[in-house]
C-alpha cells in the first residue's frame, strides 16, 4: 500500500465526517430554531390578541363613563324643570300687570266736548253738501232740515226712532286704510220711493201712487241705489276735507227693514251696539218725509266717551274726594228716589250676578225700596236661563275686577242688549277703560249708598226709554 494514498484518503474521510457532523448540527440548529421562531412568533400574536382586548375593554369601559357623563346632565335637567316653572311664575304675573294697564284712546271730558263738536260742524256741511247733490242728481230740489246729532243703541233706534218700514243701505267705513267699521243709511221707504221715482222721471200719478202704495221694486229701486251713493259720496268728500283722520264711505248692499220685526239680540239687519245717529228731515220738492239717518258706530268717529263719561267721572269724583277729605256725593244723588218713583218702576227686573254677597244685598234692597224686582244668582248657575225678556239691566258684583269678570260681559253682551253694570271696589281710570273696551255700558264703586245706587239704575234705565 502507498503511504501517502492512504494518509490522503484518510484525510478526506475525516473531512467527508466533518461535513456530515457540520450538516447534522446545523439541521438540528436549524430544527431548535424554527419551533422557537414559530413559539415567539405565536407569543407576539397572543400579545397583540391581548392588547387589543384589553383596548376594546377600555374603550368599553370609556364608552361607559361617557355615557354616565351624558347621562348625568339629562337628570340634573329631570330635576331643574320644576324649578324653571317656580321662574316663570313671577314673569307671568308681570305680564298680566302689564296687560291691566289700558291706554285711553279717545277722547274724554272737555276735549270730548270740543271733538264732539267738531264732529257735529262736520255733519251738517255733510248734509248741506247732500242736499245740492241730490238736488243736482234729481232736477228737484231737495232741503235737509232740523238735523240732530246724539247717541242711541241698536234697540232704541227701530223701537223709538223708526217706525215705517225702512230701506237701510250698508256702508263700508274706511278709516286709516282699513274698512274697519260699518255705517248705516237708513231712509223711510215712501223717501226712498220718491226718489227714486224723481230720478226715473216717472209721471206724477204713478209715482204718487207707488209711494202710495209702497212699490219699493225695479227701476225705482235701482235708481234709488243711485240716490244712496250720491248721499254717500257726499259724506266721503266732505269728511276727507274736514276730519283729521283717512275717512272713506263705500255704498253696499241695500236692504228692506221692519223695525217691529228687529231683534235687537240678533246680527240682523246689523249687530247690537252703539251708534251715532245723524238725522235728518227730508223734504223733496216741498213735500215733507220722514227722516233721513245715518248711523256711525261710536268708535268711528271717536266718540266712546259719550257712553261712559259718567263713569270716568266717577271714579275721578271719588279720588278727588279722598284727597280732600271728604265723602263723595254723586250730582242729583238726592233727589233720586224722587225721581225715579215718578217713573213705572215695577215694570222693570234686575239681575244681579256675583261673588260679592254684601254688596248685592245692598243693591237688592236698595233697588227693592224703589220698587224694582231684582233677581240674585252666582258664577255657578245658569246665567243664560235667566236673560229673560223682563231683564231691564244686569248688575255683576264682584270682590274684584278680574278676567272672570270679564269673560262674563261677553257672555251676557252676547245675548242681552240690556244694560251691564260692574259693582266694584278699587277702579282705576285704566280699568274703567277695559270694562268699556268688554262692553260694559257703566259703573258702580262699591261699598255704595242707596242714593248712590238709586242714581245708577236711574241713569241706565232711563238711557233705554
Amino acid at each position: 500500500m502507498d503511504p501517502e494514498k492512504t494518509g490522503t484518503e484518510t484525510e478526506a474521510a475525516e473531512a467527508a465526517e466533518a461535513a456530515e457532523e457540520i450538516a447534522e448540527e446545523t439541521a438540528k440548529t436549524a430544527e431548535e430554531v424554527a419551533p422557537a421562531e414559530q413559539k415567539a412568533e405565536a407569543e407576539e400574536a397572543d400579545a397583540a390578541d391581548s392588547a387589543a382586548e384589553d383596548a376594546a375593554d377600555t374603550a368599553a369601559a370609556g364608552s361607559e363613563d361617557a355615557d354616565a357623563v351624558k347621562e348625568e346632565p339629562t337628570k340634573e335637567d329631570v330635576k331643574e324643570e320644576p324649578k324653571e316653572e317656580v321662574k316663570e311664575e313671577p314673569k307671568e304675573e308681570v305680564k298680566e300687570e302689564v296687560e291691566e294697564e289700558v291706554v285711553i284712546d279717545f277722547p274724554l271730558g272737555e276735549e270730548l266736548e270740543r271733538h264732539q263738536e267738531k264732529i257735529d260742524r262736520i255733519l251738517e256741511a255733510c248734509s248741506d253738501r247732500c242736499q245740492q247733490e241730490i238736488s243736482d242728481l234729481t232736477a228737484t230740489e231737495v232741503t235737509l232740515t232740523e238735523i240732530e246729532n246724539f247717541v242711541v243703541s241698536k234697540e232704541s233706534f227701530f223701537t223709538k226712532e223708526v217706525k215705517n218700514k225702512q230701506v237701510l243701505s250698508l256702508i263700508g267705513t274706511k278709516i286709516e286704510e282699513e274698512y274697519s267699521h260699518e255705517s248705516f243709511l237708513i231712509v223711510d221707504i215712501k223717501a226712498a220711493i220718491q226718489l227714486g221715482g224723481v230720478l226715473v222721471m216717472l209721471p206724477p200719478p204713478e209715482l204718487q201712487s207707488l209711494v202710495k202704495r209702497g212699490a219699493y221694486d225695479g227701476d225705482v229701486a235701482d235708481a234709488y241705489g243711485e240716490v244712496a251713493n250720491i248721499i254717500t259720496g257726499a259724506y266721503t268728500s266732505t269728511l276727507e276735507e274736514m276730519y283729521k283722520k283717512e275717512f272713506h264711505l263705500v255704498r253696499k248692499e241695500i236692504s228692506m227693514v221692519n223695525p217691529p220685526g228687529v231683534d235687537a239680540a240678533s246680527d240682523e239687519p246689523f249687530a247690537d251696539g252703539y251708534f251715532y245717529l245723524n238725522r235728518m228731515t227730508l223734504h223733496i220738492a216741498g213735500t215733507k218725509f220722514r227722516k233721513l239717518n245715518f248711523l256711525f258706530p261710536l268708535e268711528a268717529l271717536n266718540l266712546q266717551g259719550l257712553l261712559h263719561e259718567r263713569s270716568f267721572e266717577e271714579v275721578d269724583g271719588r279720588r278727588r274726594a279722598a284727597l280732600e277729605g271728604k265723602e263723595w256725593q254723586p250730582e242729583g244723588a238726592s233727589a233720586a228716589k224722587m225721581n225715579f218713583s215718578m217713573g213705572n218702576a215695577g215694570e222693570y227686573g234686575i239681575l244681579l250676578i256675583g261673588d260679592d254677597e254684601d254688596s248685592a244685598l245692598m243693591i237688592s234692597e236698595s233697588l227693592s225700596a224703589l220698587g224694582l224686582v231684582t233677581k240674585r244668582i252666582t258664577f255657578n248657575d245658569d246665567i243664560m236661563s235667566f236673560l229673560g225678556a223682563q231683564v231691564r239691566a244686569v248688575y255683576l258684583v264682584l270682590e274684584e275686577i278680574n278676567d272672570q269678570a270679564f269673560g262674563m260681559v261677553i257672555k251676557v253682551s252676547a245675548n242681552s242688549s240690556v244694560p251691564i253694570i260692574v259693582a266694584a271696589p278699587a277702579w282705576t281710570r285704566s280699568k274703567v277703560v277695559k270694562a268699556v273696551k268688554y262692553g260694559v255700558q257703566d259703573i258702580l264703586v262699591t261699598p255704595a249708598t242707596s242714593d248712590e245706587i238709586a242714581l245708577n239704575i236711574q241713569k241706565n234705565i232711563a238711557a233705554q226709554q
